[in-house]
């Protein structure tokens, strides 16, 4: 009798699940709390990303004046005194603060002034495509409306270079001297080796990425790192702004046609031009490529000097592509020494 009962309570127990069953009831277990965790970390780096936005507005405030050049502002930021004036541009998505440690040497011994293009930095957005003669154009009616009269000595880095070639050429009578720290080259995408140009529409993806993570704070956390410690919180404010992903992506999409204008720009005659370009022992490329990149690069920047017959290069030793951050003092030597033969020229003419 014990028997039988015993057997028909065992028969009463539930089955249990087999054993794919419970494994897969312990992965949606495992999947739904890694998805927990994700989306409470996203909250805590959204929450975080608030804050910070709304300090931001109290720790950061645009050095210098907000002017109107028509359908939006731009920030421009000048210190010293004397002339000619040194315009600073600074390379592709790059605001005022790339110059920060070139903009105060330069103001002791004349009027220097850095600014911001529209969407970065501190300008507001524009809805005009950014070619390099849109910038020209801006940057003439920013100076103007500004007050910053010429003659000017224009710097520019990397993207920047192209900026202020253009600007040259609209307004000759207006700028008595270059400096070019490592240009970009209208010619460069054609003659890098192909491996190194079939990754540049990557750019467009990544800034993807990182406007859809900016409200998550990791464009602040993340990106800002690449700053100089002393900046990364002015930066992370900066590049955290909403319009700042969208002028950078803008910029991008213009490269070819500012490529195209630029490529048309006739020489600069005589006109007091100063070449610097970064040490190659600090570029470093995967699959081969530094040499070549290298050899191009070079070759370019031997044809920018050549633009003048005045024209001076020279290889920045520990320097990166970033010169102006990573050897400021060469910059500085370089901007003394155009400003100098600029004075000279109109002592003589005088």
């Amino acid at each position: 009798m014990s028997g039988r009962v015993n057997a028909m309570a065992t028969d009463t127990q539930p089955a249990r699940p087999p054993r794919r069953r419970r494994i897969l009831r312990w992965i949606g277990y495992i999947l739904t709390g890694i998805l927990a965790f994700v989306v409470a970390l996203a909250c805590i780096g959204a929450i975080w990303e608030a804050i910070e936005s709304h300090r931001d507005q109290a720790r950061f405030q645009a050095p210098g004046q907000l002017i109107d050049v028509g359908e939006h502002r731009l920030q421009l930021y000048c210190v010293g005194a004397g002339s000619p004036t040194v315009i600073l541009e600074a390379g592709g998505g790059n605001p005022w603060i790339s110059w920060y440690k070139v903009q105060p040497r330069v103001a002791e011994f004349t009027r220097v002034c850095s600014y911001d293009r529209a969407g970065l930095g501190w300008s507001d957005a524009s809805t005009q495509a950014p070619t390099a003669l849109e910038i020209a154009t801006e940057l003439h009616t920013l100076l103007g409306k500004a007050g910053i009269q010429g003659p000017y000595v224009m710097v520019g880095h990397s993207l920047g270079g192209m900026y202020v070639r253009m600007y040259q050429s609209r307004y000759p009578s207006e700028v008595v001297g270059l400096v070019l720290v490592d240009s970009s080259h209208p010619d460069q995408m054609e003659r890098f080796p192909p491996a190194l140009t079939k990754n540049a529409g990557s750019a467009g993806r990544v800034l993807a990425i990182m406007k859809f993570l900016r409200p998550l704070g990791l464009v602040r956390l993340v990106v800002a790192r690449g700053a100089p410690p002393e900046l990364r919180a002015q930066y992370g404010a900066l590049l955290s702004r909403p319009q700042f992903l969208a002028a950078v992506k803008a910029e991008i999409e213009a490269v070819p046609e500012s490529n195209a204008e630029v490529r048309r720009l006739g020489s600069l005659g005589d006109l007091p031009l100063a070449v610097l370009s970064h040490d190659p022992n600090k570029m470093q490329l995967p699959n081969n490529l530094t040499g070549p990149v290298n050899l191009a690069w070079e070759e370019m920047q031997t044809e920018l000097t050549h633009l003048s017959t005045r024209g001076t290069h020279e290889v920045v030793k520990g320097a990166s592509h970033n010169i102006e951050i990573d050897e400021p003092e060469a910059v500085v030597a370089a901007i003394r020494t155009v400003f100098d033969e600029a004075k000279a020229n109109a002592a003589v003419r005088r």
